[in-house]
């Protein structure tokens, strides 16, 4: 029995003004996406730079993130 392979992504270096919405819109090119989401801070609600995109299919996340070692 094989593990099943992730379907989401760490995604960092954000723009402190990106939205959960634009994030999804940017990786939607990819594939399609369950949820995307921007990590807040608790007590400011603003953003901290980072979040994760939860694909459909985990093929689509391998292909976001690309070869870990390019040729």
């Amino acid at each position: 029995m094989t593990a099943a392979q992730p379907s989401a992504v760490f995604v960092r270096n954000l723009a402190f003004d990106a939205t959960d919405t634009a994030l999804e819109r940017h990786f939607e090119a990819i594939g399609p996406v369950k949820e995307a989401w921007i990590v807040l801070d608790r007590k400011t609600k603003q953003s901290r730079g980072f979040g994760f995109v939860g694909f459909v299919l985990s093929d689509d996340a391998q292909r976001a993130v690309g070869p870990l070692y390019p040729p």
